[in-house]
């Protein structure tokens, strides 16, 4: 077998490395081909990089296939748009899609991971009042609703459904409170507020079931009359002490607030109260006494007479300081806020009580006594009209009109009308005959 010369070999390794570089190798890496030559075949936008020795995509572009099947340089933003929607882009410095400002990455209606609002994402996890917080990147009910079973429903019904009718929500709290006058209770349920208050027993007459006790919060005091249920054993033990008294919703001593004492567990209600001040005093009672009237001399021994009253102590007449007395120019109306006493004179010590009355009874205002501590009265709700005196505190004010009197001229034409129509109504038929036609021509 002839051997090939050393020249024939040098040249075969020459053919073979300048067929080599004319045909090329085409490599796809990611947005990149490795070739040589043109790079036109990519489309227009495809550029050669002389550091790479490869073609590349411009700014904006990426390599994917055309419409036609063919790989080329196409927009990066619609390459974006049919992956995650058209609120998507495409960010040349990161080679991704984003989404674009206002939008997030989320699961449209049929699964697919899609660019979203951030409102519509969290409408369609909770419901239509839920928005989106950016601050915290989460989705959240909007003012006035609470999250309840994967919803946003109304806050109110939401907290009426747990705590009763008496409950609403707080915006501010982002919870539920009960209304006003009302707290929860033992059950969660909100149930009527009971404002426990501390009063002194300054005095007390278990006779009459009646005392006097002072607010320790504003120092008022008050003639109060109570009903069964404090003992007067119990009750006693109380004077100079302090008492609860429940005064319900609020803060004012009504009718039918409760008597507490608070170391017995006895509970009574007020019937009856009366505005007072610190000279208030409970009228002592009248003692029953025994006593023996003298017998003749006999054998037979003396009798005890019973229950032979002592007699009636009159309260001396209220002397009034004219200085200190004021009528009123403006006649005034008023109300009365609690039960009330219309009395004699202006005092709690020297006049007696002509009347007891309920609130909302009406009065006409027409004096004053003493820096209108006492107002001269008399009440309209009456059967029979009294007059008398009654204190300020609890009558409230509610409307002014001048006293006008009414002119003289007014009154004499009035007084003429009245007797003009009784002439004509008692008058002969000849005379009423004449007068109507001298009427009718003058």
């Amino acid at each position: 077998m002839p051997l090939v010369s050393p020249q024939k070999i040098v040249k075969g390794v020459l053919l073979l490395i300048t067929a080599s570089f004319f045909m090329g190798t085409l490599l796809f890496v990611e947005n990149k081909t490795y070739a040589y030559g043109e790079c036109s075949e990519y489309g227009f936008m495809a550029t050669y990089d002389i550091l790479t020795d490869s073609c590349k995509c411009m700014s904006g572009y990426v390599l994917d296939k055309d419409f036609s099947g063919q790989t080329t340089c196409v927009s990066g933003n619609s390459v974006c748009h049919g992956k995650y929607g058209y609120n998507s882009r495409y960010n040349s410095l990161s080679s991704s899609c984003e989404c674009s400002y206002g939008y997030i990455f989320g699961k449209d209606s049929i699964g697919r991971t899609q660019c979203v609002s951030p409102d519509s994402l969290c409408t369609d996890q909770l419901g239509y009042n839920a928005k989106y917080n950016s601050l915290y990147d989460k989705c959240e009910c909007r003012s006035g609703y609470v999250i309840s079973g994967g919803r946003c429903i109304d806050g109110d019904n939401a907290c009426r459904t747990k705590h009763g009718l008496y409950s609403g929500y707080d915006d501010l709290a982002n919870g539920c409170k009960c209304d006003s006058g009302y707290t929860f209770g033992d059950s969660d349920q909100c149930v009527k507020k009971q404002n426990n208050v501390y009063f002194t027993l300054k005095e007390l007459d278990t006779d009459t079931k009646r005392a006097i006790i002072r607010n320790d919060h504003d120092y008022r005091y008050y003639l109060i009359t109570y009903n069964s249920g404090c003992y007067s054993s119990t009750f006693h033990r109380y004077i100079n002490n302090q008492i609860v008294v429940n005064l319900g919703t609020d803060f004012d001593l009504d009718t039918w607030d409760k008597i507490v004492l608070q170391d017995d567990n006895e509970v009574c209600d007020i019937t009856r109260i009366e505005r007072a001040d610190s000279n208030t005093k409970l009228e002592p009672e009248e003692d029953e006494t025994f006593y023996f009237i003298p017998q003749p001399s006999t054998n037979t021994p003396s009798q005890p007479l019973y229950k032979t009253p002592t007699p009636l102590k009159v309260k001396k007449e209220f002397q009034f300081e004219e200085t200190k007395k004021k009528d009123f120019d403006v006649k005034l109306f008023g109300e009365l806020n609690a039960s009330g006493a219309l009395r004699k004179c202006p005092s709690t010590i020297d006049c007696d009580v002509l009347k007891y009355f309920d609130p909302k009874t009406r009065v006409d205002i027409l004096g004053s006594y003493n820096n209108e501590e006492w107002y001269r009265v008399n009440v309209v709700d009456s059967n029979s009209p009294l007059s008398g005196w009654m204190h300020y505190s609890i009558i409230d004010k509610i409307q002014d009109q001048k006293i006008q009197p009414e002119p003289a001229v007014q009154t004499e034409n009035k007084g003429a009308s009245i007797a003009n129509e009784q002439t004509q109504k008692y008058a002969p038929w000849y005379r009423k005959f004449f007068s109507f036609f001298f009427n009718l021509f003058k």
